[in-house]
């Protein structure tokens, strides 16, 4: 009710750990997804479960799909993580260079 435009709205079942970081292909996993335009009247939580099916498998592919449709570019190649980009050393980070957890400025006085 707070917004003045289209909201998608999805549901998941396994608590707010298990519902939300489950990956594709997690056993026991399913939600709702349903869209709510702006002009649309109020919709009651039992109204909306009734018309948002069940999806079998995590929401993270839902998500994709939604996000694919309103971005602009194509997939890409994920980036390189940032400890494949700079060394590690066991000092405190100098020029770039990561130090290990928890970094060294816990152990500087």
């Amino acid at each position: 009710r707070l917004a003045d435009t289209e909201v998608t709205f999805a549901l998941t079942n396994g608590g707010h750990n298990g519902g939300i970081v489950s990956e594709p292909g997690h056993p026991r996993r399913r939600h709702r997804v349903a869209t709510h335009q702006d002009l649309d009247r109020f919709e009651s939580p039992d109204a909306w479960v009734e018309r948002a099916p069940a999806i079998e498998g995590s929401w993270w592919e839902s998500w994709r799909n939604w996000l694919m449709t309103r971005g602009s570019r194509s997939e890409v190649e994920p980036r390189q993580p940032l400890r494949a980009r700079y060394p590690l050393n066991n000092q405190v980070a100098d020029k770039g260079a990561l130090p290990e957890a928890p970094g060294g400025y816990v152990l500087m006085r």
